[in-house]
Formats: C-alpha cells, structure tokens, sequence
C-alpha cells in the first residue's frame, strides 16, 4: 500500500503596511481559494496580528497550500510568526527589493532571505529584471526573478484601488507554477466574483504577455551580507531585565526604518531659505541641522511621509522622488547636503534631471 507524501507550497507575500493591507489581504485569499478550487487544502496568514500596520513599513502575508495533506498539517504550519523558508516571494512594490527592515533588532535583511534555493521572486514593476537586479542582494543559491509588469498599487487604511494587480499576479502564478495553481483554477475563481469576465482578462493579459523571468546565479546582484543580529539574553540586560533607552534627540541605531518609504525627499539647496519648517513638522525627526543653517535629510530614517515637501513654502526646494531612481539603499544613503557641498554645479544639475520625476504627495488626502 503507497502512502501519498503530502506537496507543501508556501508563498509569502511582502507589502507596505497600510498602504497595500488590502491588496496583500485579497491577493492571499485568491490564491488560498483557487488552490481549494484545484482540490488542495490552503490557508492563508498574516504576520502581523495588530492593526493598524506601521505606514509603510514591510509586512507579510503568508499562504500555504498542500495537495495531499490534511487540514492539520496546514495548521501546523500556520502555528508560528512566519515559516523558516518559502517556495515563492511575492513582492508588491519594487522599492521593497532595497531592504526589509520590519522588525526592531533585526537590521535590514534582504528580500529573498526566506526563499529556497530554485525559488520564484515575483515582483510587480514596470523596470525589467536586468534593471531590478541591481537592487537585489547576492545569494550563494539560484532562483528565478520573476517581473509582473504594472504600476505599483497604493491604497490607504479604508480604501483598496482595485486596478488589477491581484489578477494579473493571480496569472502569473498559473504561468510560472501550473503545478500549484492552473489558469483554469484561476479563472474558476474569478467566476465568483463581481466584472469576472473583465478579472478574467486582466490575468489572462498577464498569463500570455505581462510576465518576464531571468535565471539569477549565484553571486549575481548587489554586494550586501546580512549579519543576523545578536539578540540581547539575560545575562546581557541589566538589572530587572531592563534594557537601555534612547537619549533625548537620538535615533535608534538598531531600526532606522529607511526602507519604509516609496519615496525620498531631495532638498535643494540653493532655494532654501532656511525657515525651519521641515525640521519642525517631520515626525521622525531625520532633519540635522548644518553649521551654516541648513536642514539635511538623514535618509536611512526618512519614512517618505512628504510632509517636509508639503510644508515647503519654496516651491521645488524639496521634491519626492521614486526611491528605485537611486541606486543606493541597504544602509547606505547619499549625504544630500554633503554632495551640494562637494560640488553645487554638479548637484544642482542632478537635481533638475529629477524635477520632471518628482511626484505629488498631498499629506492630507493620506
């Protein structure tokens, strides 16, 4: 008598706190649904169990799907914060793939630290995968870089921008995975929902034209080891377990937060009139103030709010740009005020060739 050994899939879905909860939310539940529709069990998870999220920090959603398993082996499964490794990442904003910093103490990691070797790294981008790559980290293992091509979806805490982006994902996965998810499984679930002939042919635009793969070797990406970090025990707290606090005006060196914005503020300079007021309204505190007056941004803290550009009261002083138009990150920001300081000529052309790129934030509408 052959015993049938249960396929395990575990996909997790990484995404911006707030921003997209109800994109990662209803893209899990798809996938979890139509997996049951092909005849698997499947449940889906959240890391985070409070609400509301941090604005913009990365978070994750996870699902699981096993074909010839039981509802408790997925139980088991889903008893824990996260699983130790994934079959698929799926990344719901390309300015992700510059680090994941979501938890205190433990530093930037990157993207695919979950991913198995052989692995799939979705990512919804209009940039190409050669593009991509140089912000993704090395690894010693191959996997599959995976680009679905769309405009980053953005929504906020009450509403979700139903553009697409769950449908079109939803037929990547029957591209690259027909093995766990068919289009057919696909389509039959998105039968039950409301405009199914129009989610119908958003996935199958993606199943036959939207998705681009590259083979990543070992090795190749951008140089960046991640150094797990040391947790303090016991014997390493004071008395009372107590741990030390932050100093007034001191930034956290252990979670800078950096990676939670989709956007960066560039100042320039030459327009300042040093008012003071990003200093003053920035709820983060990441503005030093210069020996000459100036306001610069530290941006490994810098969350992308886009309140200092909306304070401004020089228009296009402070701009916010796309965070992929800098290939810096991982903990390593350009000194905006030091390179105007450096060379004023070079930074003030550099600064025009991103005004056509700026993007308008309004804080308020948030």
């Amino acid at each position: 008598m052959s015993v049938q050994v249960p396929s395990i899939y575990t996909i997790e879905i990484i995404y911006r706190g707030i921003h997209q909860r109800h994109l990662a939310r209803n893209l899990a539940r798809g996938i979890a649904y139509a997996a049951r529709i092909a005849g698997s069990v499947a449940l889906s998870y959240q890391r985070y169990g409070d609400d509301p999220e941090r604005d913009g920090s990365p978070a994750k959603y996870f699902v699981v799907i096993a074909k010839g398993a039981s509802e408790e082996v997925l139980d088991a499964e889903a008893a824990r914060v996260e699983p130790d490794y994934v079959d698929v990442s799926i990344v719901l904003d390309d300015s992700i793939l510059k680090g994941v910093e979501s938890w205190a103490w433990q530093g930037i990691q990157p993207v695919h630290l979950k991913l198995r070797a052989g692995g799939l790294l979705i990512v919804v981008s209009k940039r190409s995968p050669d593009e991509l790559i140089k912000f993704i980290p090395t690894r010693d293992s191959p996997y599959t870089l995976v680009v679905v091509y769309g405009e980053r979806s953005i929504g906020d805490f009450w509403t979700f921008p139903d553009d697409g982006t769950v449908e079109r994902i939803l037929g990547a996965i029957a591209k690259v995975l027909p093995n766990v998810l068919s289009l057919d499984d696909v389509k039959k679930y998105l039968e039950n929902l409301d405009k199914p002939n129009e989610r119908i042919s958003r996935a199958l635009e993606a199943y036959q034209s939207l998705v681009k793969l590259r083979e990543v070797k070992p090795g190749e990406g951008l140089p960046y080891k991640y150094e797990p970090p040391h947790l303090p025990g016991w014997k390493d707290m004071m008395i009372g377990g107590a741990i030390p606090g932050l100093r007034p005006n001191q930034r956290n060196p252990y979670f800078t937060g950096g990676t939670a914005k989709h956007y960066r503020p560039v100042i320039n300079f030459d327009k300042c009139i040093k008012c003071s007021l990003c200093w003053e309204y920035c709820p983060d505190s990441v503005f030093d103030v210069t020996p000459d007056g100036y306001f610069n941004p530290v941006l490994a803290y810098c969350k992308g709010c886009g309140i200092c550009a909306e304070v401004c009261p020089v228009p296009d002083t402070i701009i916010m740009v796309d965070e992929m138009e800098f290939e810096d990150g991982y903990g390593k920001f350009i000194d905006e005020y030091k390179a105007w300081k450096e060379g004023r000529e070079a930074y003030r052309k550099w600064f025009e060739s991103l005004l056509p790129k700026a993007q308008i934030i309004s804080v308020r509408k948030r």
